[in-house]
């Protein structure tokens, strides 16, 4: 979490050094007050220095609190290097790329971003028991709502455990799951960020497993073809969260298979702990009959939270399309 101000900016009253060994390496004092960037509680806010005895270049920096003119402040963030900057130097609460990253995008009602790195799916602010915040108010039966967590239930990508359809030009929607004419040891699902079918008059330029590429070279606008390398075997990370695990189960888009697929469900944590037959131990998902049906795979036990969640085909079905997508649901908590 980050604080903002409205038009915050201030000058530095001393020099600031590049030299981390130096007392004064992450204090910034200021000219006047600072009151502009005044800010209470735990959460910090960013800063950009830039002065025009240094044209093109600017270092971020993390201002951690105030008192007065005087900040402490973590340097050279967002991959910016902390340099010697002159008294006079303009410190401005800018937008930053980090900044925008912590916002949730929306695109024709879908919400997420834009295809990169298919394995990863990060659950960054979504709601989690606070390690920071006091529960009890008063009394053992009041609590505050800051220091409770909803359930949570995600997804995984879009997935066939069955036979992928190769690719044939035609019209495509959000999910659906393709293999190239030419196998490559990935199959794509298509992700379009619309409710609305796309045209695909051309086979995409595949690239293999971890390879996403555009629907369309010459118009990226239309979306990608997400790649996840087969035999499926990949795993859900969140950042800065744990899951506790209550359920895990696999829903069903599209059937035509002949047979179900087996498959395993497992944990990870910080790749120390890794236990992939944890939820799911070679399964057949039996429960499925069709599309729009769902596997549910009830977690009762304890043990350890986790930040990955890992699945793996161990036999696929046969016949046809088996697609979908795994799911989860549980609650997260913040570590510490």
């Amino acid at each position: 979490m980050l604080q903002f101000q409205n038009n915050a900016a201030a000058v530095l009253q001393n020099a600031l050094t590049d030299n981390s060994g130096d007392p004064g390496f992450s204090v910034i004092t200021v000219v006047d007050d600072g009151s502009q960037f005044s800010f209470g509680g735990t959460y910090p806010q960013l800063a950009t220095l830039a002065h025009g005895s240094r044209p093109g270049e600017s270092e971020i920096v993390r201002l951690l609190s105030s008192s007065n003119a005087v900040f402490q402040c973590a340097r050279g963030q967002e991959g910016t290097t902390p340099v010697d900057w002159p008294a006079g130097t303009k410190m401005e609460a800018r937008v930053t790329a980090e900044m925008l990253k912590l916002f949730v995008q929306s695109e024709n009602g879908f919400l997420g971003s834009p295809a990169q790195g298919s394995e990863v799916f990060s659950m960054l602010g979504f709601p989690a028991i606070k390690r920071n915040s006091t529960q009890m108010l008063s009394g053992s039966t009041a609590f505050h709502r800051g220091g409770n967590s909803p359930a949570a239930v995600g997804a995984s990508p879009y997935v066939d455990l069955g036979v992928p359809s190769a690719f044939v030009a035609g019209n495509y929607l959000h999910g659906d799951v393709v293999v190239p004419t030419t196998p490559d040891g990935a199959q794509y699902w298509v992700c379009t960020n619309s409710d609305m079918a796309v045209n695909i008059a051309a086979e995409p330029l595949f690239a293999g497993p971890g390879g996403n590429v555009p629907i369309d070279e010459a118009d990226p606008s239309l979306g990608y073809m997400v790649s996840l390398a087969t035999p499926l075997d990949f795993s859900v990370r969140f950042s800065g969260v744990l899951l506790v695990v209550e359920e895990v189960g696999f829903i069903s888009r599209a059937f035509t298979a002949g047979s179900v697929p087996s498959v395993s469900i497992g944990s990870d944590l910080d790749s120390s702990a890794s236990n992939p037959t944890r939820f799911a131990n070679n399964v057949a998902l039996s429960q499925i009959t069709g599309e729009k049906c769902i596997h549910r795979i009830p977690v009762n036990g304890g043990g350890q939270l986790v930040d990955t969640l890992m699945f793996k085909v161990e036999t696929a079905a046969t016949g046809g399309k088996f697609a979908g997508r795994f799911y989860w649901r549980g609650f997260f908590v913040e570590p510490g």
